[in-house]
């Protein structure tokens, strides 16, 4: 998987997508901003 953010490349092989995968919890974020979780998180 290649993804650029702000002018940076970067590649994650298929061991490392796997494991950040594996970090996921059911109805756990992707994001938590500031400010955009509700006060009862």
């Amino acid at each position: 998987m290649r993804a650029t953010s702000q002018g940076h490349e970067i590649t994650l092989s298929a061991e490392e997508i796997g494991r950040i995968d594996a970090l996921a919890q059911a109805g756990g974020r992707i994001v938590s901003p500031e400010g955009l979780a509700p006060d009862c998180d």
